[in-house]
């Protein structure tokens, strides 16, 4: 097995920096979620695959006067219980300091806790009930008791809903942790009704939440993003009907409706099993104990999920192109079989199947201490996979594997063939005690064939002759900008106010070398949409798209708003315009633009490069384009009811050839299409009402004509530092 290591990952680390047959290590720091560990779990009560038609989310628990604890740091959000109102609330727990690094939940979600160890009537209940209410009867009494009678501590602050909340089974969770307490005292110091009268506690991690007998259950969602989609298809949310539930299972209402069925399935890997969460401890890390010792060792976690009917479970999550999961396209298919997949626990006799477990897209092993797959591959020179968390024994390049560790050789013995459809062995491995393999976890990023659409348009105009079906290669870039259509959670007080929205599910993306090869590192992306003064009347308001570059140092940080596990400094905030200070978008150090003057087709067009402060390539691409032409792409989603949209590419050369300027610099021009799908679950091409072209340098920096001319050129470079990081370079002088 491969020594694992800390990695000090520079800015531009990817592939080709260092990482032979290395993973970094990632660290779990987190509380087990009942006191001494003590429950028990049946087969009706686990988390996963149930059949082709149900997957349960929760892991439910059956407890005996035992105390909930709050496994990390974080906010709070309590929530009547459907069907249980009365006695029962569900509690919503927001991380604010992830506790395992390199895994980013979006919330832990404890059902069935006692109402009245949080409610009394219309207050919450008495700090002595629990720990976490003695602390936030201290943090209220901190910002109210000053006050002349001081207000009472009612049960809405806390997100428990009464007449005055207007609160929605459909509103979606996060619409609750991201808008503005509106709360207001009168003059006698009583604070009045707003729509959203509640302020999310902050509580610390290892809290005494509720002491419970009978049934509790734990739901562990993944984090994607802060962002929603307007008239989303996916037809699962994250909204209080499901945040309120007893327990939850994904559920297939109509097999027979092919699309559907996919897009709800599609959802299980938004949910982790709480077995396989605490087993991933067991590859590195701790877990506390409620009032007792911190455990390490694999013998001692089993011993504390042995409660879990899942315990020796190990699941396999692979995403596939346009973060879609593994063959959601039936395109990892063999050609002779059909099958998608060999796995086994033994290499040797590995199954050759399709992928998932029950049709539902992920891999379930039990008691698998070594796990082998391989995958389908064209065995093109870009296929590569990355394993984002767990334990990679076969050969990686700080967890990428790719080229000679990916690819299959061609037989030298015509007599034993090699069968080049399918990859290299792909080996992981996972603690065990004794011989009991602990329930864990694998989450990885798979792309292994080019890309190819076998259409261009599903439309066709009736007067004219239908169009014989074209293929169409995708680019590496053809599978990165999304978040057209997205939506800021945030509140904004005015058109002028710009959120920044980030989508957390990694990508693979390529970058070019120097030597004229191409690196390979994965990326989150993000949207940001500003201002910028083009005249004294006029403004021109920009959408810029851009990756960021992701870390593999999985040191435990804090996950906070204002910064996450990247290498790019990445925020998630609003900002406001101020015309006075013209604070408009720039790429955030250590990169900066570069403007270039030159002319096409007898326009002058202020070019963007991409550069570096310390001179090394840029690991970053961006797409540039006005307001009004990123309103275009909305419109033609809404129009077309597409989902899962991504930008296109389309060069209008058509060859990837370059156009030269009359000052001989060399540039591309692409046209800005979608490529989107649609009910029958395939994709296509879509091509805007008005043609919207972006040009190119760099093959980094892709921008519009007018999103590019109204930046600012300086020449005084003494004031470079304390305005903007923009240079001219004229090519006409």
């Amino acid at each position: 097995m491969p020594d694992l290591q800390d990695n000090t990952i520079t800015q531009t680390e990817t592939t080709s920096d260092s990482g032979n047959n290395t993973m970094p290590k990632f660290r779990g720091d987190s509380y087990f979620f009942i006191e001494n560990g003590d429950f028990t779990q049946s087969d009706l009560q686990r988390f996963g695959v149930i059949d082709e038609f149900g997957f349960r989310t929760t892991s439910l628990v059956t407890l005996t006067n035992k105390k909930l604890i709050s496994i990390c740091s974080g906010q709070v959000f309590i929530q009547p219980q459907t069907g249980f109102e009365d006695t029962k609330v569900n509690l919503i727990l927001k991380p604010y300091r992830q506790p395992i690094n390199g895994l980013s939940v979006k919330y832990f979600i404890y059902r069935g806790l006692p109402k009245s160890s949080f409610v009394a009537g219309s207050l919450v209940a008495d700090a002595s009930a629990s720990g976490f209410m003695a602390h936030i009867h201290s943090e209220f009494n901190s910002l109210y008791g000053t006050l002349n009678p001081v207000p009472q501590f009612l049960a809405k602050y806390i997100g428990y809903p009464d007449e005055t909340m207007n609160q929605d089974s459909a509103d979606l969770i996060d619409a609750y942790f991201y808008k503005l307490s509106q709360t207001y005292t009168n003059e006698t110091g009583d604070i009045t009704n707003s729509a959203f009268q509640f302020e999310c506690p902050m509580i610390p991690a290892g809290i005494h939440l509720a002491t419970v007998t009978g049934e509790v259950g734990l739901d562990i969602v993944l984090n994607a993003g802060d962002f929603y989609l307007e008239n989303d298809s996916n037809p699962f949310q994250l909204n209080l009907a499901y945040a309120r539930a007893q327990s939850f299972t994904l559920s297939v209402t109509n097999p027979t409706e092919l699309y559907p069925t996919k897009l709800i399935k599609e959802n299980c890997v938004r949910f982790l099993d709480a077995a396989a969460f605490y087993g991933l401890h067991a590859h590195g890390g701790s877990i506390r104990l409620f009032q007792q010792n911190t455990i390490e060792s694999a013998d001692d976690i089993y011993l504390v999920i042995d409660g879990f009917h899942t315990k020796t479970k190990q699941y396999i999550y692979i995403q596939g192109e346009r973060q879609r999961t593994y063959n959601f396209y039936d395109y990892y298919l063999h050609p002779d079989s059909g099958h998608s997949i060999k796995k086994g626990s033994v290499a040797d006799n590995l199954t050759a199947t399709g992928f998932g477990t029950s049709s539902w897209p992920l891999l379930e092993s039990t008691n698998s201490a070594n796990f082998y797959l391989q995958l389908i591959t064209d065995s093109n020179a870009g296929a590569v996979a990355f394993v984002k968390m767990g334990n990679l024994v076969s050969k990686n390049e700080l967890g990428f594997v790719r080229d000679t560790n990916l690819i299959q050789p061609p037989s030298e013995d015509e007599n034993e063939p090699i069968d080049q459809n399918y990859s290299k062995l792909l080996h992981f491995s996972f603690p065990a005690s004794g011989s009991n393999a602990l329930s864990s976890f694998v989450q990885m990023i798979y792309e292994g064939k080019e890309y190819v659409l076998t259409t261009n348009t599903p439309s066709v105009d009736p007067e004219e002759e239908p169009t014989e079906p074209q293929p169409v290669f995708l680019k590496d870039l053809d599978d990165v900008f999304g978040l057209i259509n997205a939506k800021s959670f945030y509140s904004v007080g005015s058109d002028l106010h710009f959120p920044t929205i980030e989508d957390q599910n990694l990508q693979l993306i390529h970058f070019p070398l120097s030597n004229g090869r191409t690196d390979v590192g994965t990326v989150v992306s993000k949207r940001t949409e500003d201002a910028i003064m083009a005249t004294e009347d006029e403004i021109v308001r920009r959408v810029t798209y851009e990756t960021l570059l992701n870390t593999l140092n999985r040191k435990t940080i804090q996950f906070v708003k204002s910064s996450n596990s990247t290498k790019d400094v990445s925020s998630s905030s609003i900002k406001e315009f101020d015309p006075k200070t013209n604070n408009f978008y720039q790429p955030e150090e250590p990169y900066y633009f570069k403007t270039t003057l030159f002319t096409d087709n007898g326009q002058t067009i202020t070019g963007l490069t991409l550069e570096t402060l310390d001179g090394t390539i840029p690991t970053k691409k961006i797409l540039g384009i006005t307001k009004e032409e990123n309103q275009q792409l909305v419109d033609l989603i809404a129009n077309e009811g597409l989902n899962n949209v991504r930008v296109y590419f389309e060069n209008i050369l058509y060859d990837e050839k370059y156009f030269y300027s009359n000052q001989t610099l060399r540039y591309k021009i692409y046209s800005l299409k979608l490529i989107g799908e649609i009910n029958s679950g395939n994709n296509f091409i879509y091509s805007p009402n008005e043609q919207i072209l972006v040009r190119t340098i760099d093959e980094l920096v892709f921008t519009s004509k007018k999103y590019s001319e109204v930046i600012p050129k300086l020449n005084d470079k003494d004031k470079l530092e304390f305005v903007i990081p923009y240079l001219e370079v004229d090519l006409n002088s």
